[in-house]
């Protein structure tokens, strides 16, 4: 009887650690490329586009984090709740056509929650797994009505590589096509 309840325990420590290992990825991604917690009246053009989709969509904003970094692009995370990480080489060389297409990619991608916890258990389990998709970049261009938009977006990104590439807005190699086909299909729509 000992053995059974200890085995028990055991498996329920394990089960715990690998779910907070999981949970931790957000976490750790924002820690990684040194995210800071937008401040209240930054960005505001990119803040108003992401309080007006969440609206759209009926969903609560996520929270806005920034990255000093030249190289545009976004990383989407759960932290516990959802977050969005954008570089501000994005903030400043994209146009609002192509920030409200980030914007709206990344508000899709937190929605669908089964997606961001298969991101999020691949990332724990070290695959590279699959980011972002030819159907998300369907929905973010039927939100916008706009693929050109999209389309010029993840072309003008420097995409991600390495462990947490899944999370990225475009990341080279995770998803099932890569930022240049993603773009062209975009493009036939």
């Amino acid at each position: 009887m000992m053995v059974v309840v200890a085995t028990l325990a055991v498996g329920c420590v394990l089960a715990c650690a690998a779910v907070g290992w999981v949970v931790a990825q957000g976490p750790l991604a924002l820690r990684s490329i040194g995210a800071q917690k937008m401040p209240a009246g930054d960005h505001l053009r990119w803040r108003n586009l992401v309080a007006g989709f969440a609206s759209d969509l009926r969903t609560g904003a996520p929270s806005l984090w920034i990255v000093g970094a030249d190289a545009p692009n976004a990383l989407i995370v759960r932290y516990p709740r959802p977050a969005v990480a954008v570089s501000s080489g994005l903030l400043l060389s994209y146009t609002r056509t192509e920030i409200e297409a980030v914007v709206a990619h990344c508000i899709l991608r937190l929605l669908d929650e089964s997606s961001m916890r298969r991101m999020s258990v691949a990332v724990a389990v070290g695959r590279t797994g699959h980011g972002a998709g030819p159907g998300d970049d369907l929905k973010a261009a039927s939100l916008t009505r706009y693929p050109p938009g999209l389309a010029a977006a993840i072309s003008k990104a420097e995409p991600a590589i390495g462990r947490f590439a899944p999370f990225w807005f475009v990341a080279e190699a995770p998803g099932p096509l890569g930022p240049f086909e993603r773009a062209a299909e975009l493009l036939d729509l």
